[in-house]
């Protein structure tokens, strides 16, 4: 008679029990496996989604060379030389010299990254040149300028602009420009008001610019009333000091202007009489950032010296 073998039975119950565990381990280590592989495919795809758009010239619309559009207000001399670019820009533009023309509006922008008329005439050059892409970049920036009515203005002009005329029929122009319509903002009405409300708290909408956290320029050229940049409230109290605290009188009074001309959204007064005698300076031109139609804050000042 054979003697009974008491460990094998003990074997077979750990066999069993290993196989078990091998079944559940298997089980959950499958699974967490698929999630792993889940997650790294969809890393995977979201890399190659990305580098898809970065493909793409309107996911990011940065040309090489042209700076960001940035509306941070710049000094009245980084203006004066952004200005002085785009002048000597649109000579080389009136006699088809797109990549010297493009040349000075780069420039341009490199003093002032905010001008946006500065950076519409870029994308006129690159338009008639036959860059599509930057154009294209140029109008998505616009596209994509939030509180900036200016922008959402020069992409509804680019729709009738003849310079653009080559991408009217694009179908990403068509989508860019789609049920965008130039902000009707009067100008004219508003530096009247502007000058109405001189009179009585001169420094009102100066105030409320700058209290918004946006600045802006008081350009008096040479002028030894400005020439500097309004960045704030301390700015704002410094620069009314330096012109005589309560004390200064700005103006003129409405019946002393004789005609408001506007281009784009700055303003120039013409006066009557330069009589100034009782005033601290009278102001040549003001520009406007508008925030809707109806409200502005100011990018710009221009003040002319007392006769006196």
């Amino acid at each position: 008679m054979q003697t009974p073998d008491v460990e094998q039975p003990m074997r077979q119950m750990f066999a069993l029990v290993l196989i078990v565990l091998l079944i559940v381990c298997s089980s959950g280590c499958g699974s967490e496996e698929k999630s792993n592989g889940h997650e790294a495919v969809a890393v995977a795809s979201t890399e190659a989604s990305t580098s898809a758009q970065d493909a793409q010239p309107f996911i990011k619309p940065t040309i090489e060379g042209v700076p960001r559009l940035d509306r941070t207000v710049v000094d009245s001399a980084h203006h004066r030389k952004a200005q002085s670019h785009n002048g000597a820009a649109l000579k080389h533009h009136k006699k088809k010299r797109w990549d010297a023309a493009i040349g000075e509006y780069t420039k341009g922008l490199e003093q002032d990254p905010g001008n946006v008329l500065i950076r519409f005439n870029l994308g006129c050059a690159y338009a008639l040149k036959g860059d599509r892409t930057n154009a294209l970049k140029i109008l998505e920036q616009f596209s994509l300028a939030v509180g900036c009515v200016d922008c959402k203005g020069r992409l509804a002009r680019a729709t009738k602009d003849t310079d653009y005329k080559s991408l009217w029929e694009d179908p990403e122009f068509i989508e860019l420009a789609q049920g965008v319509k130039a902000p009707e903002v009067k100008y004219k009405a508003l530096a009247k008001r502007f000058l109405k409300n001189m009179n009585k708290a001169y420094w009102a909408l100066m105030k409320k610019t700058a209290d918004t956290g946006r600045s802006f320029a008081v350009n008096g050229k040479k002028s030894r009333l400005g020439d500097q940049l309004i960045s704030g409230g301390s700015a704002l109290a410094r620069w009314k000091v330096k012109l005589g605290g309560k004390s200064a009188q700005m103006g003129p009074d409405m019946n002393d202007v004789s005609r408001i001309s506007c281009k784009g959204s700055c303003c120039t007064y013409k006066y009557d009489s330069n009589d100034m005698f009782e005033r601290v300076a009278d102001i040549d031109t003001v520009c406007f950032d508008a925030v809707t139609s109806e409200e502005v804050l100011l990018r710009r000042v221009k003040l002319r010296d007392p006769v006196y």
